[in-house]
């Protein structure tokens, strides 16, 4: 069987009618998206995909993608999770390493929606293989991370687990800001609809542009969401609407806010996303990651093996599988558990981080043992990009190193040679980059040097390679020519961290990248000047930038297509139950009383606009209880038909209070607020 998949059959029984994956023009409620799985599923076996074959998922993301995702599962079949906006030689790529039988595209999807449902799905066991995640490779190529379906439905559980442990009710709407392609983008999709909760798909200009995020969560009403470390620096949202989010990926620098609740997540490719987490209290300057949420073992190993309380970060319990076609990296990194007789697992994963343990019992991330790094939260081998880079036609040798900027964000630098009587220019490397890697994995800077720094043994000093001089980037300097032009010359002063802007000084020559967009939008924001992030992206010059039209968001509010109704719970039935009996009517009735010095007395009027505005924005105080079709339900109230009864109380006479503890609701009619 196949577990979570399970979870997910078992809401679409419970909910069918609910909306469970939307994207901007489409959306799938839950027995839509179970039937056009189960067609993905047919698709998939008519193409000859069989138990064991692989696939590639190259399609945008949203309920089609999560389709063919769960149809692949349900025949056995394992999926590489891929972006369609990557290059297509990185596509091609990826797909024979893998050795796709199909490559599910938007030409495969054609027709799809005839196929006869699939209903006998494939026998599986807790270790068949499931879904396959590219990661930046140390030799140049990228590194497939296999999973099976026992590892990805430990790592559902643990997400679920973290967001009841967060007070978090199911059936909630749910956001998160990354590709697919990124294992903690399924595993983001997966767990909401194992809760019977509803996932929004954002657009890729929503997630870069802090303040159409803003507007997004509070048109359609987000509740949880994924937003990383970087992001929340900048993000404010526009009510209370948003209750939690999750973070990490990288190192948390200076995040918490005190209006909704905030869970730092460690993770990693390997581990199928966080198995450590920690409820945010307070800003640190390094937060910790915290503690294991499901049965997985932690250990911190010094050099010789032996558990210390500084070392390397080691976990024991239902991870990957191993590397694709790579059985020496599989057994440096997975090997055979030395405290398997404690734990009972029998595999160590080495994740390559050098963690300390606090006396709490929490763990914080210190840095790597190796080149690997982290930019914007992806993992980045430099020896990928190196790769890349070194085939441009002129390149002699490359090396790429990684600095921290500004807010503790790390950057890519790339060093190259030239062979003799070429000509190689830092902008057709950005071009050819751009090209055939991520946007993550794109150096911010290229500096030509006539050799590469050596070691005494003759090889790379990495510690050698200078610090990029901003200066060899910049244009001519031309002052700004009015107050516009300062404000956004400011602007990108205070962002870059360097002085005197030009009016034509390139943005991204002088290492800005999509992080930093957002937080010069934002800074722009504090000067009065409203711009997208597209259009920062697209103008890129102080110049060019003063001469747009400054923008409103014109982020369309997602249509919705609730249920009818719906069933209670059990301990809404319950209450249900015991109002129907004489004399139990008020049982559950709730009066809350606050007295207040004559000086702060509200506004009576005021008061109910604020208690009528708060109740309207959730379905489940705007309901009502009717019997349909002779079933107890709850059926949601929309529009001029809520009736919310607020109470003129501005009173010290305590009657009022007792008069309304005693008078029953009509629970038909009334709603229970």
């Amino acid at each position: 069987m196949n577990w979570t998949l399970e979870l997910i059959r078992r809401a679409v029984t419970e909910n069918p009618d609910l909306l469970a994956v939307i994207v901007k023009d489409e959306s799938l409620t839950f027995a839509e998206l179970w039937d056009y799985s189960k067609k993905a599923a047919s698709k998939l076996k008519r193409a000859g995909v069989c138990k064991g074959d692989r696939i590639t998922l190259e399609l945008s993301r949203g309920p089609r993608y999560v389709g063919f995702m769960l149809g692949s599962w349900m025949i056995g079949a394992v999926f590489a999770a891929l972006d369609s906006a990557y290059p297509a030689d990185r596509l091609e790529l990826i797909a024979k390493d893998c050795g796709a039988k199909i490559r599910v595209n938007d030409e495969f999807l054609i027709g799809v929606e005839k196929d006869i449902p699939m209903e006998d799905f494939e026998e599986l066991e807790e270790l068949d293989p499931s879904l396959i995640i590219y990661t930046s490779g140390s030799t140049g190529m990228p590194k497939g991370v296999l999973h099976s379906h026992r590892g990805i439905f430990e790592s559902v559980k643990r997400n679920i687990k973290a967001v009841e442990n967060s007070g978090v009710p199911y059936r909630i709407r749910n956001i998160h800001l990354a590709p697919f392609s990124f294992v903690v983008g399924i595993i983001s999709v997966l767990t909401p609809l194992a809760m019977g909760s509803t996932y929004y798909t954002v657009p890729y200009d929503v997630m870069r542009d802090p303040q159409k995020l803003a507007d997004f969560i509070e048109d359609n009403k987000i509740v949880c969401a994924y937003i990383s470390p970087k992001m929340l620096r900048i993000f404010t949202p526009r009510s209370n609407i948003l209750r939690f989010a999750f973070t990490g990926s990288e190192r948390v620098s200076g995040v918490y806010r005190d209006d909704f609740r905030i869970l730092n997540g460690y993770g990693s490719s390997e581990s199928a996303g966080g198995v450590l987490f920690f409820d945010i209290d307070k800003a640190y300057d390094n937060t910790p990651i915290g503690k294991p949420a499901g049965d997985e073992k932690v250990y911190i190993l010094d050099e010789d093996g032996k558990e210390a309380s500084e070392g390397e970060l080691c976990l024991s319990g239902y991870f990957a599988l191993g590397y694709l076609n790579r059985p020496e990296e599989s057994a440096k990194t997975f090997t055979p558990n030395p405290f398997e007789s404690i734990d009972g697992f029998s595999t160590m994963l080495h994740t390559g981080d050098i963690v300390r343990k606090l006396p709490d019992g929490n763990i914080v991330y210190l840095n790597r043992k190796d080149w690997m790094v982290k930019i914007n939260g992806q993992r980045v081998e430099p020896g990928e990009i190196e790769g890349v880079i070194r085939n441009f036609d002129g390149v002699l040798d490359v090396a790429v190193k990684d600095f921290e900027g500004n807010n503790q964000q790390r950057f890519l630098c790339a060093y190259y040679t030239v062979k003799e009587g070429e000509t190689v220019t830092d902008e057709a490397l950005r071009k050819h980059s751009e090209e055939k890697l991520p946007e993550y994995m794109i150096p911010a800077f290229f500096i030509h040097m006539e050799t590469l720094p050596l070691n005494a043994n003759g090889k790379l000093d990495r510690k050698a390679l200078p610090r990029p001089e901003t200066d060899r980037f910049r244009a001519a300097y031309a002052a700004p020519e009015n107050e516009h032009q300062k404000k956004i010359t400011d602007s990108f002063e205070k962002v870059l961290g360097i002085e005197k802007i030009s009016l034509d000084d390139n943005f991204f020559s002088l290492g800005g990248d999509s992080i930093k967009v957002m937080m010069l939008q934002n800074e722009l924001q504090s000067n009065g000047i409203s711009l997208s992030a597209k259009t920062i992206f697209e103008l890129r010059t102080p110049r060019l930038i003063s001469e747009a039209k400054e923008e409103v968001s014109d982020l369309s509010v997602f249509k919705s297509r609730e249920a009818e109704s719906y069933p209670l719970t059990k301990a809404q039935m319950s209450i249900f139950l015991d109002c129907q009996i004489p004399g139990k009517e008020t049982a559950y009735n709730n009066v809350f009383g606050l007295f207040l010095p004559n000086d702060m007395q509200p506004d009576p009027k005021k008061l109910r606009s604020v208690v009528r505005e708060v109740i309207g924005r959730y379905p489940i105080l705007t309901s009502v209880t009717r019997i349909i079709d002779g079933i107890p339900s709850l059926v949601p109230q929309i529009g001029s038909e809520i009736d919310i009864k607020v109470i003129d109380a501005v009173t010290r006479d305590h009657s009022v209070l007792a008069k309304n503890i005693n008078t029953p609701f009509d629970l038909e009619k009334d709603i229970p607020c």
